[in-house]
């Protein structure tokens, strides 16, 4: 069996494009993300505990929205938060002032 991962759904502060991707540490993924872009990059929503594959699942679901690898227009997350079991499962991420 396969260790669990976190779905993690990345902004940019710049655009409108939204990293759909996966990590066993998602504070480590951001900051190794930000480091190659120029834009400020927050984590706006995680799905915990998750087989790796389900990321693949989420990217065919939304594959319409794709720009580029695993980068996509926000309608992807409106199409996802639309869906009963996303809406159950997907936890937005709390910010810190």
């Amino acid at each position: 069996m396969a260790e669990l991962v976190t779905i993690y759904f990345i902004s940019s502060t710049d655009n409108t494009n939204i990293k759909i991707g996966r990590s066993k540490n998602v504070k480590e993924r951001l900051s190794s993300l930000q480091v190659a872009s120029s834009a400020k990059l927050q984590v706006e929503y995680v799905i915990e505990n998750m087989d790796p594959s389900f990321e693949q699942h989420i990217h065919s679901l939304v594959s319409r929205y794709n720009v580029s690898g695993e980068w996509f227009t926000q309608e992807a997350l409106t199409h996802l938060l639309k869906h009963p079991w996303f809406k159950e499962h997907i936890e937005p991420v709390r910010r810190t002032a």
